[in-house]
Order: structure tokens, then C-alpha cells, then sequence
């Protein structure tokens, strides 16, 4: 359990930093508008919006390390799961990324994000599951 929640720590800290350094917009690419002003393109958004997901999963990583009572695994380990489900949808289904398959954030921040939200998934499942065997044994 605790090697689960350390690797929940690690991959929530990807979560949060990968993208920051992968988006476009860190790469100096942006849409310019013909009155001049740039735009944000939808992968510096998705990178903001890990951002808020990294800090609850790293918490949760963190609680489900420190935690001594076996009753708060399944909780904290079912928020784990729908945080690492978002990680998946962020820059797949809800913001996305950009169209063009040559550019940085397609290459590198989709794939790293969507491995990194499955392992988030299946980690959170492991431990549902061993809070729920723990549960049983103590009765």
C-alpha cells in the first residue's frame, strides 16, 4: 500500500510539471490574431487545468501514506481514481490538445498524461481494493 501511494505522489507530480514544459505556448508558439493579439492554445489551457488536478491527487497520495486506519483507504482511494480519470479526459475529451500531429504537446504531453492518468486509475483501484480486503478481515 504505502509503495502505491508513493508512486501516486510520483506520478501526480508528472501530472502537474510534464505539461507546464510540453505546451506549446512554453515552446514560443501561439495563434496570432490579425489584430495582433495572441491567443492561448488549447494545450496551455489543458497544462493550467492539470495543475488543479496534480495538487488534490498529490494530497491524496500523501494522506494514503500517512493514513494509519485501514476505513479511509476505500475514500481516499475512490477520489484517486475520478482524479485520475479527469487526467485522462483533460486532454483527450474536455480541452484537448492541438489538431497538428507534429506539434510538442501531441507528442509528448497527450501520451504522458493519458499513461500517467491510467496508472493514477489503476493504482486507485489497487488500493479500493486492498482497503476493501482489510475491511473484511477486521470484522
Amino acid at each position: 500500500m504505502k509503495v502505491a501511494a508513493v508512486i501516486i505522489i510520483l506520478l501526480a507530480t508528472v501530472v502537474g510539471v510534464v505539461p507546464q514544459f510540453t505546451n506549446c505556448q512554453y515552446s514560443g508558439k501561439a495563434i496570432e490574431l490579425p489584430s495582433g493579439k495572441s491567443l492561448l492554445m488549447k494545450c496551455h489551457r489543458t497544462a493550467r487545468a492539470e495543475i488543479a488536478l496534480a495538487v488534490p491527487l498529490l494530497l491524496c497520495g500523501v494522506s494514503l501514506l500517512v493514513s494509519r486506519r485501514k476505513e479511509s483507504w476505500r475514500p481516499q482511494a475512490a477520489l484517486t481514481i475520478v482524479l485520475g480519470l479527469f487526467v485522462v479526459l483533460l486532454p483527450t475529451v474536455l480541452i484537448g490538445v492541438c489538431v497538428k500531429p507534429g506539434m510538442v504537446c501531441r507528442a509528448l504531453m497527450k501520451p504522458t498524461l493519458t499513461l500517467a492518468g491510467i496508472l493514477v486509475i489503476a493504482l486507485g483501484a489497487l488500493c479500493f481494493l486492498l482497503g476493501s480486503r482489510q475491511r473484511r478481515e477486521a470484522k
